[in-house]
């Protein structure tokens, strides 16, 4: 979401500005077009403002967090998947798989 947020910004951003050319080229002296630019770059920024934070609180957030066994619910190590002793039974599960297929 927070990339689509970015993206999204970036391009209403960059409509913006071609927007802005035309009207500077077209239209000599200001124009009424020119509110409704400042309202379209504020959006544009708006929108590039809130991708950039929702990304930096996600990561914050999945930082803070603790990971738990899909199994069991317990807290696991940092880097694992499952607790020690579903790790083990998966483990086994997988090479009894690997045996029964032969």
């Amino acid at each position: 979401m927070s990339n689509f947020l970015m993206k999204a910004g970036i391009f209403v951003l960059a409509c913006n500005a071609i927007f802005l050319l035309i009207d500077t080229f077209l239209f000599k002296e200001r124009s009424v077009l020119n509110d409704f630019i400042d309202d379209i770059f504020y959006g544009g920024a708006g929108l590039l403002a809130a991708g950039v934070l929702v990304k930096v609180l996600g990561s914050g957030i999945s930082a803070i967090s603790i990971k738990r066994c899909p199994r069991c619910g317990k807290p696991v190590e940092k880097n694992s998947i499952y607790c020690e002793t579903h790790l083990k039974e998966t483990i086994n599960e997988y090479q009894d798989q690997l045996h029964n297929a032969k």
